[in-house]
């Protein structure tokens, strides 16, 4: 129950800020989280759940040298994910290929993941979580 007795209690998380505080400094990694049986810090949990209160979702584009988080509305399409890259990969958007993060780490190598990537159109729902390959027609400006 809130502790300032609010009546509408499905957004709270409850999280310890003295708790948060006092181990915020002394965790080095995740053997630092299992020894204290946690599966992420307060602080994650934290700010997952805003992001869920505001409606945004994560999906990721990842090449042989880089890796990058894009945020998006919960329910965007693949086009509007493009868009979230590049104005222009919405407008010239032709297909994409996603792989869910869990199914992407799994792979050995990033050949592998692009091999079990799956084509989608244009108004497939993106998921939290999903590795991203936007095909477009775009001209390139050089």
């Amino acid at each position: 129950m809130c502790p300032y007795r609010c009546t509408e209690t499905r957004y709270l998380s409850p999280i310890c800020g003295r708790y948060c505080a006092r181990t915020s400094k002394s965790f080095a990694g995740e053997a630092s989280l299992k020894a204290y049986g946690l599966q992420s810090t307060q602080t994650a949990v934290l700010l997952r759940r805003v992001r869920q209160l505001l409606g945004y979702e994560s999906f990721f584009t990842v090449g042989p040298l880089t890796a990058h988080g894009w945020s998006f509305r919960t329910g965007a399409t693949a086009r509007q994910a493009a868009g979230v890259i590049h104005t222009d990969f919405e407008k010239h958007f032709l297909r994409a290929r996603v792989l869910q993060w869990s199914e992407f780490v799994t792979s050995s190598t990033l050949d592998h993941a692009e091999r079990r990537m799956r084509a989608v159109d244009a108004p497939h729902i993106m998921t939290d979580g999903d590795v991203f390959v936007c095909d477009h027609n775009a001209p390139r400006r050089d």
